[in-house]
C-alpha cells in the first residue's frame, strides 16, 4: 500500500520496512502534521501560479511594446534604464509579496490532479490578452507623445508610466 499509493506516509516509530518503503515519515508521529504540510503545499502552490502568470503578463507586455515599436521602424519605447527598473523596483517587491500571501481555504478546495500545470485554461487566456492590450495602450501612447511633441523622451516617459503603473494593477488583480 505504501509502494502503490502517490504518497506514502508512515510514522517515525513504524517498522524500518515501512519507513524504508515510505515516501515520507512523520518524526513526531502527529498525522496534523500532515494535514499542515498538504496546506502549506497547496499555498506554495497557488503562489507559483499567481507569481507565474503575473511575471508572464507583465514581461511579454514590455516585449510586445518593444517588438511592436521595431516592427513600425519606431525608436524603442523604453530604454534599457527604464526597463531594468521597472523590473528590478515596480516588479521586485511585488513579486516576493505574491510568492509569500497566506491564503485562506485552500483545504476546502478539492485535491489537485498531478497533471495539473501551473498555468491553468484561464491564465492561458489572460496572459496574452492582458500583455497584448496593455503593448497596444504603451504603443499608441508612445505614437501620440512622440508625434505630438516631436520629444521622443516624452513618449518614453508615457510608456514607462504607463506600464509601471499596469504592473501595479496586475498585482492587485492577481
Amino acid at each position: 500500500a505504501l509502494k502503490k499509493s502517490n504518497i506514502g506516509v508512515s510514522v517515525g516509530n513504524a517498522t524500518d520496512v515501512a519507513q524504508e518503503t515510505s515516501s515520507l515519515i512523520l518524526m513526531d508521529n502527529n498525522f496534523a502534521t500532515l494535514v499542515n504540510a498538504v496546506e502549506e503545499g497547496r499555498i506554495i502552490f497557488e503562489n507559483i501560479k499567481k507569481v507565474v502568470a503575473y511575471v508572464l503578463s507583465d514581461s511579454f507586455a514590455e516585449i510586445f511594446t518593444m517588438f511592436g515599436a521595431m516592427i513600425l521602424g519606431w525608436p524603442p519605447p523604453l530604454s534599457v534604464i527604464q526597463i531594468l527598473w521597472i523590473h528590478l523596483i515596480c516588479d521586485g517587491p511585488s513579486d516576493i509579496t505574491l510568492g509569500f500571501e497566506r491564503e485562506e481555504g485552500v483545504m476546502d478546495h478539492p485535491p489537485k490532479s498531478k497533471s495539473e500545470g501551473i498555468l491553468d485554461k484561464r491564465g492561458k487566456i489572460l496572459i496574452p490578452a492582458i500583455s497584448l492590450s496593455s503593448a497596444a495602450v504603451a504603443l499608441f501612447l508612445f505614437w501620440y507623445f512622440w508625434k505630438i511633441s516631436g520629444d521622443i523622451v516624452s513618449g518614453r516617459s508615457v510608456v514607462f508610466t504607463v506600464l509601471a503603473i499596469q504592473d501595479l494593477i496586475y498585482v492587485f488583480s492577481y
